[in-house]
């Protein structure tokens, strides 16, 4: 996750470290879980949502030959991504930053209407062009 916070016309971007590597890679669920407590802080009006997908424990293949993995699966990284951007209003987007081995999952999650990016600087980009806007057309 990205955090983005503007402050007397900066932007700032952070990384949010969410969870350690080991914890991140082996288990999904409190990692998506943090996902969401982040982004529904008051404090928080939009988010990156960014992972590695090189792990099984994330489901984040197609189902098929070679490997238990199934995208589609409850409880995997898409199907805890797409109940966070349904439950909230505040803009979300995902960033796969990995191969075309990842299109299905891509594809899942874009079919679901969430953004989705294949590098982070242009997700981030987009959410920042994004909020601009909004915040215009909301007379801030």
């Amino acid at each position: 996750l990205f955090f983005l916070n503007e402050h007397a016309g900066i932007l700032y971007v952070r990384p949010l470290l969410v969870s350690t590597g080991v914890l991140f890679l082996s288990y999904p669920p409190p990692c998506m879980e943090s996902a969401r407590a982040f982004i529904e802080d008051p404090g928080v009006d939009c988010a990156v949502i960014s992972n590695v997908p090189l792990t099984k424990a994330l489901q984040t293949l197609p189902a098929g030959e070679g490997h238990a993995e199934d995208l589609t699966r409850p409880g995997g990284f898409a199907s805890r991504t797409i109940e966070i951007f349904r439950s909230t209003a505040k803009p979300v987007v995902v960033n796969i930053d990995s191969g075309a081995l990842y299109d299905p999952l891509a594809g899942h999650l874009e079919k679901a209407g969430i953004p989705v990016f294949r590098r982070a600087d242009e997700a981030l980009r987009f959410l920042r062009l994004y909020v601009d806007r909004m915040s215009r057309e909301a007379g801030r």
